[in-house]
């Protein structure tokens, strides 16, 4: 039986493009993961893996799509073998994974997968910190200004009686935001 595997990094991403190639290629099932290529632990490609049984043909876009750690696609290809399940990527199908050559140049996607996603990582942690050089905050706005600070300063120093829960509700803030614009844990 043919078993396809598609993935896409992100959820804004479409999985239809590889489905459609892999249903074309006579592809029966198709397993579908919305995760990092990085993480093995992708809920579809583990079911697929079980799934698999002895004579069975794995189906694969593209090795990108698989796996980009190298570690981990020779071990599910180790495994895949063990079974006698064969795997075949459409954007490369002279790769026999079962002659010296096509072990090489898997060995050579592989790494060149693994390096990309080495390269990825490290241009967006330069950007990260490039992009915190220039003053640009990550993370959710804080709800705490300067000008509400002082309006539930102002209006705790005109009523006393008010309670925390009270001047919150009043700024449409929490109880906590209070009492760090007060400055004191017990206002």
């Amino acid at each position: 039986m043919k078993i396809g595997y598609a993935r896409v990094s992100t959820t804004g991403q479409s999985l239809e493009a590889q489905i459609a190639a892999l249903k074309s290629a006579g592809v029966k099932r198709v397993f579908q993961d919305k995760a990092s290529g990085k993480d093995r632990n992708r809920p579809a490609l583990k079911e697929m893996l079980a799934f698999a049984r002895e004579g069975d043909e794995i189906v694969v876009a593209r090795l990108d799509r698989f796996t980009r750690s190298s570690a981990d696609l020779h071990a599910m290809l180790a495994d895949m073998k063990a079974k006698g399940v064969s795997v075949t990527f459409l954007d490369n199908p002279a790769m026999n994974l079962s002659t010296a050559h096509g072990e090489l140049l898997l060995a050579i996607l592989a790494a060149t997968a693994a390096f990309e996603r080495r390269l990825i990582l490290t241009r967006t942690a330069e950007g990260r910190e490039n992009a915190k050089r220039k003053g640009v905050r990550f993370g959710r706005t804080p709800k705490i200004t300067d000008e509400l600070v002082d309006g539930i300063k102002t209006l705790r120093a005109s009523d006393e009686s008010l309670t925390a829960e009270e001047i919150g509700h009043r700024f449409n803030v929490s109880r906590r935001t209070v009492y760090r614009a007060l400055g004191s844990a017990s206002a």
